[in-house]
């Protein structure tokens, strides 16, 4: 648009040098520049300087004007036009229509608070800014099902009633086309609250980067989720979150528990250490043939059914070894359950491929000192396991197992293993 001024500067081209104006520092340090014209002798350069600063001023504030508004500002001795131009400049300048300030003084006499999920950038009052920060804008208590509206995000959500309830989300279009409006999420109650998200949305959480369609949240736990405009509410905090985060577990098993096998069975014993009195179960892997023990275990309903790792405790039997002979293990596992996946019975269970684990004989007195191996490969079962299945894990000693060296020539007594195993989520009580 072309810019309409017509407020001009007075002695715009006028300079020190040929007295037309003074300086800013003589204009300012003149007897008359405080007083104002005095009798006697008009002076051109002062009463020039005068006109000059405030046609210049007048002209700066109305070329502002003219910038932002469109029948520009003129000469035509209606101030009424100046008000109203430099309303709507200001306008302008700060993406909202103030210039109904004219008719409405009132009502404009601050920013009003734009709606809820606003992205542009006019300015922001300090309740739209606090609503924006989480500093709540009110508290809902929920205690019987029922859904949720967009009328919700901004306030804390306190749940629980007097048995379980479930709360449905709204659309997560609820703020598109702007992303990130959420619930926060507090459960005072003593029974689950039950998320169920609308349609196909999905809740995502760590242990499920695709989500899930709904989720709950427990007594005591907090849970906060922000919408991504459409399809996903993600979670970015709470306590409810942290159960399903992947996490590793061990479980001890003694040679005690253990059974040798009737094929080629290592030998169960029991060896009281004379100054101790410590009493050791063991499970006894001779040197002249392969031999082996299971360990049959059921693990927690939340094992994310995967491999397993292992570590053995062992001890060379009373006997002659040397510090640095090698003993391998075998170790393999099975599971078995209440399934119809084939192959997965009594009387034909397959075995996961075995993984070699190998240790050395320590210092001195070898036959007093625990050994500890290194952490097993990865061991997985041969048909994939169920929630609830009973693992059976085989393990044989390499009989002439000699490593890097030479094999340890005595027999090995298994005091037991470590073994570890990942979880995620939580077990449900038994219904």
């Amino acid at each position: 648009m072309s810019i309409i001024n017509e407020i001009q500067v007075f002695a715009k081209n006028g300079t020190t040098a040929s007295g037309d104006v003074m300086s800013p520092a003589d204009y300012a340090a003149d007897v008359q520049t405080p007083l104002g014209h005095q009798v006697g002798i008009a002076r051109r350069a002062l009463a020039n300087t005068a006109m000059r600063q405030v046609t210049r001023f007048c002209n700066g504030v109305a070329q502002f004007i003219a910038e932002g508004y469109a029948p520009g500002v003129v000469d035509d001795g209606d101030p009424q036009k100046i008000v109203d131009g430099l309303w709507a400049a200001i306008g302008e300048v700060f993406g909202a229509d103030i210039a109904a300030h004219n008719t409405n003084p009132e009502a404009h006499r601050a920013f009003t608070t734009p709606p809820q999920f606003d992205a542009d950038e006019s300015p922001a009052t300090t309740a739209f800014v606090q609503r924006a920060l989480g500093n709540f804008r009110g508290l809902r208590g929920i205690s019987e099902s029922c859904t949720l509206t967009a009328a919700d995000i901004g306030m804390l959500l306190v749940v629980g009633g007097a048995g379980p309830i479930t709360i449905n989300l709204p659309p997560a279009t609820v703020c598109a086309p702007v992303s990130g409006a959420g619930f926060e999420f507090v459960h005072s109650g003593q029974y689950p609250v039950t998320l169920q998200c609308a349609g196909t949305d999905k809740i995502v959480l760590s242990r499920a980067a695709q989500g899930v369609s709904s989720f709950d949240i427990q007594p005591a736990e907090t849970l906060a989720i922000k919408s991504a405009g459409s399809l996903y509410w993600y979670n970015h905090g709470g306590s409810a979150q942290l159960p399903y985060v992947a996490r590793y577990e061990t479980m001890w098993i003694g040679a005690g528990a253990m059974v040798p096998c009737k094929t080629n069975g290592a030998t169960a014993g029991t060896n009281e250490y004379a100054s101790s009195l410590l009493n050791v179960d063991y499970m006894e892997f001779g040197t002249v043939a392969d031999t082996a023990a299971e360990a049959a275990f059921v693990l927690p309903q939340n094992w994310d059914k995967g491999a397993m790792r292992a570590k053995l405790h062992w001890v060379p039997a009373l006997g002659t070894a040397v510090e640095g002979q090698y003993v391998g293990w075998k170790l393999a596992a099975g599971a078995t359950g209440e399934s119809t996946i084939a192959n997965r019975n009594l009387w034909n269970l397959p075995f996961g491929g075995a993984v070699t684990v190998e240790d050395q004989v320590g210092p001195a007195s070898t036959n007093l000192r625990e050994h500890v191996s290194a952490a097993s490969a990865p061991i997985s079962c041969g048909a994939t396991p169920q929630t609830g299945d009973r693992i059976t894990l085989r393990v044989t000693r390499d009989a002439d197992y000699a490593g890097a060296g030479a094999a340890m020539p005595v027999p090995a007594w298994l005091i037991g293993l470590e073994i570890q195993y990942r979880v995620v989520g939580r077990a449900e009580a038994w219904s």
